[in-house]
Formats: structure tokens, sequence, C-alpha cells
């Protein structure tokens, strides 16, 4: 698995693809942001050639035009702002979004390989997004403090060469005292971003695991999750003090590079070099300068932020695939499964049939092996070699689209449930499904004290089925799995959190239910027996086939892993 130092696409990519994204609404921005910015140098030059018009001539007509001009030049600022504004938040929340939807895009491939943590996935998706976003947002005004700059410098060289020069000179000068922390500011950034996504993770699993055992205190929870955020408090704290280094830089460095400018201009203009009007114009100037200068501060600072963000996000849009996707147009002709030599993960050479139709039951003794059998199954992976066919196809010919489409894995054993209402949980198999199926889907899955509720199907089940019972959670994934009327239905340990009389009615209606091919993996003997037929794998290889009664009765390993002493 990539980490985020593994820079398989450079943070500058995918900041250069979301500005190419939005060509349009930058041009808007960057120009807006040029007129908006300019506005405020103009104001000056303008006030200054005011003055030196009217002492030459005080006329007050002349002052009433003057005024005029000075009050255009800032409303022409005003509405360029408004515009620049509006341009920069349209940046800002779409380039937020295409980040977002990269994520979620590669979060949803699929052919899968992301084994990142939830909480992980969503700080990159919605607090990194946000930085990366800031950039766009930035473009306008970037864009707007470099061309004003170069402007203002090419007047002041006009007026006066050494106050053109110590602009030029100044400018430069500024960014390298500041370029040296900007460098720590990314380090420290990136790893703080990292330290984040840990705690948060980490954070995610502590609230379920005290609501999940809060009558047993959680006490031990919540130490596991303070040992887990101190790097992040570290981390931040580092980041913190570097940002009141670097805040006190940003704001002194400018200032300091306009007091010469001020002193310059001020003995020129009583030596009589410049005119009092270009006087005012270089103090106002002087003044304005800041503006720009801190901008640019401003732009490195986000553009540093958002480069160690754009990292971590590409660590997640870079993820490589676990398997490869052909598209096509193949249908599998019948529910027959088959494993030839299948070598992948614990499995070692395993091969076992399964008929169209059949109902089969797979007791591995290692729940590695089990494991590894049912990613293979859902195509999670593909095996080192051997293969697995469904209808006499091999699964890496056939479009992924097509095989989920008939094959369903339901992992009943820890079952993913939303926090909305009982019935939008059973519509995730079939969005179409109607209250009287969805009711009978229950009744299969044996979840007959749920019917007996007030209006079962309305009721809200809490943020992963918490409100229900370990067993409960178990039939209504059952229920969702009969709804899907999938060719062939894989279940992994539907009845470990059951009662023995809740099993046996489960296992009753759920296999006179189903028709066509079942593969359940259980160690129970009260399903298994329910079976057609039990393949046992042991080592990673196929120990014997046969009915549960035979295999109790002939094979050692499997008589021990039913009486729980394998």
């Amino acid at each position: 698995m990539p980490t985020d130092d593994d820079e398989a696409t450079p943070p500058g990519e995918l900041i250069g693809w979301l500005l190419r994204e939005q060509t349009g609404w930058i041009a808007i921005g960057i120009t807006t942001g040029i007129i908006w910015m300019a506005s405020f140098a103009a104001a000056p030059i303008a006030v200054g050639a005011a003055v030196d018009d009217l002492i030459d001539d005080p006329d007050l007509g002349r002052a009433a035009w003057w005024g005029l001009a000075v009050v255009l030049v800032y409303a022409v600022g005003a509405l360029a702002g408004a515009i620049r504004h509006r341009a920069a938040v349209g940046l800002y929340l779409n380039s937020r979004w295409l980040v977002e939807q990269r994520v979620s895009a590669r979060m949803l491939d699929r052919r899968g390989g992301v084994e990142r943590p939830t909480a992980e996935v969503l700080s990159v998706s919605i607090g990194d997004a946000g930085k990366i976003g800031a950039i766009a947002d930035l473009t306008n005004r970037g864009s707007g403090a470099v061309v004003t700059l170069i402007v203002v410098a090419v007047w002041l060289l006009a007026t006066s060469v050494s106050l053109g020069l110590w602009v030029l000179v100044s400018v430069p000068l500024a960014a390298m005292v500041i370029a040296p922390f900007m460098r720590s500011y990314d380090r420290r950034s990136t790893e703080e971003r990292r330290q984040l996504a840990t705690a948060s993770a980490a954070a995610a699993d502590g609230v379920t695991g005290l609501r999940a055992v809060q009558g047993l205190g959680g006490g031990e929870i919540r130490r596991w999750f303070a040992e887990r955020s101190v790097g992040m408090r570290d981390a931040a704290l580092s980041l913190v003090r570097l940002e009141s280094v670097l805040f006190a830089l940003i704001a002194m460095v400018p200032t300091l590079t306009l007091a010469p400018i001020l002193w310059v201009g001020g003995n020129q203009a009583i030596d009589g070099d410049i005119s009092p009007g270009t006087l005012v114009t270089v103090v106002g100037l002087a003044q304005f300068l800041t503006t720009p200068l801190f901008t640019l501060s401003e732009v490195a600072q986000v553009l540093t932020a958002g480069r160690a963000s754009a990292r971590r996000a590409n660590a997640v849009i870079d993820e490589p695939t676990a398997v490869d996707y052909h598209p096509g147009a193949l249908e599998p002709t019948s529910g027959s499964i088959s494993l030839t030599d299948v070598v992948h993960g614990s499995l070692d050479g395993i091969g076992f049939e399964i008929g169209h139709d059949e109902r089969v039951g797979i007791a591995c003794t290692s729940d590695r092996d089990a494991d590894v059998l049912v990613r293979l199954l859902a195509r999670r992976v593909d095996p080192s070699s051997g293969t697995v066919q469904l209808g006499g196809i091999d699964l890496r010919t056939l479009p992924l689209e097509t095989l989920h489409d008939h094959v369903v894995v339901a992992d009943t054993e820890r079952p993913w449930l939303r926090a909305a209402s009982l019935i939008d949980n059973l519509r995730l198999a079939d969005a179409g499904v109607d209250r009287p199926t969805a009711e009978r889907a229950l009744h299969t899955a044996a979840a007959d004290e749920i019917l007996r509720r007030r209006d079962p199907l309305d009721a809200e089940i809490g943020e992963r089925g918490l409100r229900l019972s370990g067993g409960q959670r178990q039939r209504i994934s059952v229920a969702r799995a009969v709804l899907s009327d999938a060719t062939v239905l894989v279940l992994t340990e539907p009845t470990s959190a059951l009662d023995a009389v809740t099993e046996q009615l489960l296992v009753e209606r759920l296999l006179a239910e189903r028709t066509t091919t079942t593969i359940v993996f259980s160690t129970s003997p009260a399903l298994l027996a329910a079976c057609d037929r039990v393949v046992h794998i042991s080592g990673g290889r196929v120990i014997a086939t046969g009915h549960h009664l035979e295999l109790d009765r002939d094979v050692d390993s499997y008589r021990a892993l039913m009486r729980g002493d394998a």
C-alpha cells in the first residue's frame, strides 16, 4: 500500500488539473482580480495627479471632476471586487467538489484496492480537499498582486529610478527571508494532516466502540484513543509554533521593506526632485503595497498547505487496484462455481466445484482460509495462480458489473447497516422493493419479533444498527441478501449470533426460499447439516467433501471443528 510519502503523482499535477478544469472561471477571477487590486493603486496616482493639477490651477470645477474621477476608480474597483469574490467562492467550492469526486470515485471503484480507514479517507475528502480548493481561490488575488506590483514598480521607475529599484529589490528579498520557513511549513503541514487522519480513524472507532460496550465502562477505549491522539497534538503544536513565527515575518517583512520607500520619496520631495502630488502618490502607494505583499505571502502559505494536502489526496487516488477491469458482453449461463488449482494467500492449490442451484456449506478450520475464499468469489482479489469460474467463465474475463449482478457476497457476520429506517436498509439490495416483499424477506430471515413491532419497516435502527441486537442485525443482513435475488448468494456465518431455536428456523426458511446456488461459510452443525453438501478445508487445501453427517463420522478434523476443538 502506498504511503503519503510515495508520490506516485506529484502534487502539482493534481493542482494543475484543477486549474485546467476551471479555466473559464479562473480567467474571470484573474481579470477582475487585476482590475480590483489595480484600482487601489490607481486611486493614489489619481489623487497625486489631482494635487499637482490643482496646485497649478486651483479651480472648484476641476476639483469636482478630479473627485468624480477618484470615485469612479473606486466604483470600478468595487464592482470588479464583487465579481472577483463570486469567482473566488465558486472556484473554492468547485475545486473542493472536484477533489472529493476523484477521491470518491477511487473509493467506489469496483476494482478495489483501497484499504485505508474510512475516517482517513473522509479527512482527505473534506479537510484536504478544502485546502487544495483554497489554491484556486487565491489565483485571482495572487494574479492581481503580481500585476499590480509590476505596474507600481514601472510607475515608480518612471518617476524615480531609486524608488522603482527599491521595490524591485525589496520584494525578492522579502521572499528570500520567508521561503525557508515555507519549506518547513510544508513538511510540518504534511505530518499534521497525516496525524489528523490517524486520530480521526481512532476517534471513529472509539465512538463506535464506546456505544457498543457502554455497559462495560469504556475506560480502555478512552485510553486507547488518548494514546493515538498524542501524535496529532504534537504535530499540531509543532505546526502552530512555526505558524507564529511565519505570521510574524509575513506581517513585519513587507512593512520593513516599505520604510526606505517613504524615506527616499520624502527626501526627493524636499529636494524638489519630485512634486508634492508625486509625494502624495508615493505615500499612498507605499501604504497600498502592503496589500499585494501580504497577498503574495498568503499565496505562498496556502500553496504550501495545499501541496501537502494534494500529496495525501494523490496517495488515495493513486492507490493501485486489486483487480483488472475487463469490459465486455459475457454472461454466465449458469450459477455453477469452479475453483481449479487456486493459490492465493493461505490457499495452496485448492480446487472444488459447486453445481448450479446447489446449496453448499464451506467449513474452514482457519478463518484466514475462509476470508481469502470469500474475497476470491467476490473478485476483490484475483488468484496468484489457478482459476475461479462462474458458469464456466473465468471471473477475470467477466465485466465487474456483470459479476456483481450474478454473485452477491453478504457479510452477515459483520453486517453494515445505515443510520436510517429498516426498509431503507433493505432497499440497498433492491431500490424498488415493496413493503410486502420486504416483510416476506424478514420472515425468511426469522426476524419475527421485529415484524411484530409497530410500524417495523419505518423504525430508525441507528448508526450501524446500534438500536438492534447482534442477532437482529444479522437477520436483517440475511433478509437484504435474500432480496438481492442473485444467481449465486454467498453468506458468511449467517447464524453466529443466533440461539439454537432461531438458527433452526432461519435455516429451514432460508434454504426453502433459496432455489439458486447458495454458498454458506459456517462452522454451525445445524446450518451445515441442512446443506446438500459440505466442503471441508484445512491448511489451505480441501480435506474432504460430502454430507455433514458423513464428514462428522469419517473425518477427524471436521469432527473436531464441529465440536470447537480445532
